[in-house]
């Protein structure tokens, strides 16, 4: 009896800790790399086709695992043949794991270590969204404190790497990138002078903005359900945590993250007024008419970052028109994108479609868009999706339209997740 307390108490010790430790890790870019050899396309190093295990992996797994444990007794067996919409869904997606084994030539592809690492990333985070709302109501307490220490991490981390111009620690510490190098490192213009933008530890300062601005959407989430009594204690939470992130995308002179902070604050106030539909209808009016939007303005106005995401994305959409049915390959747009658009500028630059639709299906083809939609479906059926969420959902929807980092990088495939499945 007692070994069986102490074991339910480490047990819910290691589910906490790893939890807190999953939170603190999604802006961490550290990670650990094999099949280097494998990533280059036409002499250059591709950074999307070099297989990574990151140390946020770690905390996933063991989180999910003894979760599992945990909740074993409680998941209730499925039967696929009463649920067709499921079983459609897991045969199309062993199709999917078939297909990331070969090349368009349907010989081995070289690339397929990438793939199944990225598929089971996927799978993973997934299964973590999952046991977090199944344990909702232990991990309620903790998630707050954990979001407030990590943002204000990396808010101080930013100050640091803006002020002086480089990384505090090496990179096997924190996983900073090396923005001292100056090589391949974002920067802007300030008032004539030439400055790199602050990355905290993640990989880019877009992924950055994005991920404190993601953090503050959630505290604000977390803060509606405290007692009236406590209403100024949430005023200057929230404010104090508003001028942090409002900071972070200056040091890191993030578009995408401001214009989706305000309309998901927009969304937010008036959501009560906001009928299902119309926010549906919002969502897709983001997700299709901004990259169109941006390919215009960058036909009208000399602008680098425009220019390359309006290139960038209508390679993509030959990518599709190139390998409808089956794409070219998850993680693998990199491998091809070059064949398919034409670039003035004199460095190289081989990254993914600028649209996550485009990008999956770049890469998944007609049986993306099926693994999609049924998903959809899926999860509209089981009420997955709230009205309180949606304005989550515009956040998404505009990081979606205007970057790839909700599907490329591990902070922000976690961000994603976290969203759409968002406990509070």
């Amino acid at each position: 009896m007692r070994y069986d307390i102490c074991m339910d108490k480490t047990r819910d010790l290691i589910t906490k800790f790893s939890y807190l430790l999953a939170i603190w890790l999604t802006p961490s870019n550290l990670f650990y790399k094999f099949f280097e050899s494998r990533a280059y396309v036409n002499g250059r190093l591709v950074d999307y086709l070099i297989p990574k295990v990151y140390v946020l992996d770690l905390a996933v797994i063991a989180f999910v695992v003894v979760s599992f444990i945990n909740h074993k007794k409680l998941i209730k067996k499925v039967d696929l043949d009463k649920n067709k919409l499921l079983k459609a869904l897991v045969i199309l997606l062993g199709v999917l794991v078939f297909r990331q084994l070969f090349s368009d030539q349907w010989s081995l592809s070289q690339h397929w270590v990438v793939s199944l690492i990225y598929l089971a990333r996927i799978g993973l985070y997934l299964l973590f969204a999952f046991y977090v709302m199944r344990g909702w109501k232990r991990l309620k307490t903790i998630t707050m404190p954990d979001l407030i220490i990590t943002g204000l991490f990396q808010l101080t981390l930013a100050i640091y790497q803006f002020i002086y111009q480089k990384p505090l620690l090496a990179y096997k510490w924190l996983g900073e990138s090396k923005i001292d190098l100056g090589i391949g490192i974002a920067q802007h213009n300030f008032a004539g002078v030439e400055q790199v933008l602050a990355y905290g530890t993640t990989a880019h300062p877009n992924i950055l903005a994005g991920t404190v601005v993601f953090f503050w959407l959630w505290l604000l989430k977390l803060s509606q359900n405290w007692p009236r009594k406590n209403r100024d204690k949430k005023i200057t939470l929230l404010g104090l945590g508003l001028l942090a992130v409002l900071s972070v995308i200056f040091m890191t002179q993030s578009i995408t993250a401001l214009l989706g902070l305000i309309l998901a604050l927009v969304v937010w106030k008036f959501q009560k007024k906001i009928s299902g539909q119309q926010t549906a209808l919002f969502l897709l009016s983001i997700i299709l008419l901004v990259p169109i939007l941006v390919h215009f303005c960058s036909l009208k106005w000399d602008n680098l970052s425009l220019a390359r995401r309006s290139r960038l994305n209508s390679a993509g959409l030959r990518l599709l028109i190139n390998n409808p049915l089956w794409g070219t390959g998850l993680m693998r747009s990199t491998t091809q994108i070059e064949s398919v658009q034409t670039s003035p500028e004199r460095v190289r630059f081989v990254q993914p479609p600028h649209q996550l639709i485009i990008l999956w299906l770049a890469e998944t083809g007609l049986l993306g868009l099926a693994i999609m939609l049924l998903m959809i479906k899926i999860f509209n059926h089981n009420q997955f999706f709230h009205k309180k969420n949606f304005y989550m959902l515009v956040f998404l929807a505009v990081l979606m339209s205007l970057d790839h980092y909700l599907l490329t990088s591990n902070s922000g495939l976690m961000i994603l997740v976290l969203a759409l499945f968002l406990p509070g």
